[in-house]
């Protein structure tokens, strides 16, 4: 059976955009499905359900921590906070990882408001009690996030995630399991692709992302929909490419669009709960 965990990603995002790229590279290469903020437009209180539905369904939970706190949510803490607190009283095993040195950092990514940083101290204090490792550079982060998590993964073992076309699941798994299920490989072709657009990857290679994702939009019964012909028009331009066309502001272009639709994915599953409860390996 072809098992996959899907890890949530949490950070703030304007200050470790590279870090978070790094890392879900990371988990992509690992055959994990890497869950987080890209798939959902902003963190308010709106989203929070929505949020924190994702978080329950992901069988790790990864946080990063730069300079910046983040945005406060009502009750005073950032979002990135609220998160963290959640999955761990939700049991599902955690992993933060703190910067080294704040001061190493540009000043645009450490913070400068009193009350704020007062707030991460006392963030990174809380996480420190708990598994915490520290990180000096987007390349170091993901060489870190990546051993950790292969060692939690051989010693705290989770349900993961199965196709939902593979035969054991299609014998024990429900149909709004299979779909559920099947969304998810959607999002995570989704952001292969992206990780392939934004890190110098080949035509072949963002051809073979998008196809896949087409294929996976057809599982889950979305052929005629608007995703389904946004991305099939997306790759039939992207057949009539070089590889020399591929310059970098084409390829930010794309990665634009196919974010918009896991995004698009994301609200889909946020909307039609509790359809889409069921865990696909049950």
């Amino acid at each position: 059976m072809n098992k996959r965990y899907q890890v949530f990603v949490s950070s703030t995002y304007r200050d470790l955009q590279v870090e978070r790229m790094e890392v879900m590279t990371a988990l992509l290469e690992l055959d994990c499905i890497p869950c987080g903020m890209e798939y959902f437009p902003a963190a308010d209180e709106t989203q929070w359900s929505f949020i924190q539905r994702l978080i329950d369904r992901c069988d790790y939970y990864v946080v990063i921590i730069g300079g910046c706190y983040g945005s406060l949510a009502p009750d005073g803490l950032s979002y990135t906070q609220k998160e963290y607190e959640y999955a761990v009283s939700k049991g599902i095993p955690t992993l933060a990882f703190t910067h080294h040195n704040l001061q190493k950092l540009p000043r645009k990514h450490r913070e400068t408001d009193r009350h704020k940083k007062r707030k991460l101290e006392q963030f990174v204090k809380l996480v420190k009690g708990h598994l915490c490792k520290e990180w000096k550079n987007a390349d170091h982060l993901a060489g870190v996030v990546t051993r950790s998590l292969n060692q939690f993964i051989k010693t705290r073992p989770r349900v993961g995630w199965v196709r939902a076309t593979s035969n054991a699941n299609r014998k024990k798994g429900p149909k709004a399991a299979q779909k559920f299920g099947n969304i998810y490989w959607v999002g995570h072709d989704l952001l292969w692709t992206v990780v392939q657009l934004l890190n110098q990857g080949s035509r072949e290679k963002i051809l073979e992302g998008l196809f896949q994702s087409k294929h996976h939009l057809s599982e889950v019964r979305f052929v005629q929909s608007s995703f389904s012909s946004r991305l099939e028009q997306i790759y039939q331009e992207a057949l009539r490419t070089t590889e020399s066309d591929w310059t970098a502001e084409r390829r930010g272009h794309v990665a634009t669009q196919v974010q918009s639709i896991a995004r698009n994915l994301g609200e889909i599953i946020s909307a039609n709960q509790p359809a889409f409860k069921s865990h696909p390996s049950l």
